[in-house]
This record gives structure tokens, sequence and C-alpha cells, in this order.
């Protein structure tokens, strides 16, 4: 459901994402298929880029979706924070997180009958912090040449409910 395969720069502010999502991952999670009680498998990897200056990188993922008054990313839950990685080429690191016990970021829970408006990884330090540009994140208070551009690739993989992951060979 998502694959960011390219460097992450200081354009994307700690938050790479796909907006919109691809069509083909962005319907209906409870039918015909039931995505909403699957579980979603995650890999990230650095890349032979690497960091500027590596730093410890905590990976989340996130899952966004309007607030049917009009803001774009007015729902959000995300997977719990996993790492740290080092920013230094080679590391990988594999996880998974049900899609029903998402941690509920706004006010009112995601609506899985309706489209998202976006999925997307969250850089963060080791403190949980995100480095980033947007509003009082101020780069965890160095330079955000020291964290970007950071030459990592994440994949997810949505399993539905009841089904059985076929394994990272299969996502080369």
């Amino acid at each position: 459901m998502f694959d960011w395969n390219q460097p992450i720069t200081t354009a994307q502010n700690g938050f790479p994402r796909d907006l919109p999502p691809q069509q083909g991952v962005n319907g209906d999670w409870t039918s015909p298929i039931n995505y909403a009680d699957g579980t979603l498998y995650l890999r990230a990897e650095i890349q032979s880029g690497g960091q500027p200056v590596p730093k410890p990188i905590m990976i989340g993922y996130c899952i966004w979706q309007d607030d049917l008054v009009g803001y774009s990313f007015g729902l959000e839950e995300c997977v719990s924070l996993k790492g740290p990685l080092q920013g230094i080429p080679g590391e990988s690191l594999t996880w998974e997180h049900k899609v029903n016990e998402l941690n509920q970021i706004s006010q009112n829970p995601l609506d899985w009958t309706r489209a998202r408006h976006a999925y997307g990884v969250a850089i963060k330090n080791t403190a949980g912090i995100p480095v980033s540009g947007y509003g009082v994140w101020d780069w965890d208070g160095g330079t955000e040449n020291e964290w970007y551009p950071l030459d990592m690739r994440i994949t997810v993989v949505a399993v539905p409910y009841s089904q059985t992951f076929s394994g990272w060979s299969n996502y080369p």
C-alpha cells in the first residue's frame, strides 16, 4: 500500500507521503475485503546514501483522512514508533501493527469505509519529536542538512483479516 523508495529531502519536512494514496489501496477497507481488522507489515531500510550526519532515527507510519469539515489531515492514526536506526547504509528493521490498534492522534477515529487523504512516514528523533520544519518543530534543534537527504526505503504491506503475510522476499 506504500513504498517510498527515494531520498527523503527537506521538501517533505520529515513526512514523506503519498498524496493522494494509490487508487487501488484507498477504497472501503471494511468490505468486500476486511483490511480494517488486518495487519500492516512495515520495513524501513537505510539505502546506500545513508544520512548526512548519522543520527538515531525513529520511524512512524501514519494514515490521514479528511474530517468531513474540510480539513484534509483532520483525522490521523499511526503505528507505534519503531527504531532507532542509526542512519547508516545497510540498516533495516521490520515490524507489524494491527490496523484496528493504530494510535488515534486526532479527536475522532478514521472511518475505514471512506477513502483516506494520505499515507506517509514520520521521521522522528529518539524523544519522539518530528524532525521537521513544520510549525513549532525546528529540525530537532539542529539544521535540516544534518538529517536530510535521508536515503531510505519504507515499504508497507496491508494484509486482510485472517490472511497470512507472504514474507518480505516477495517485496524486493
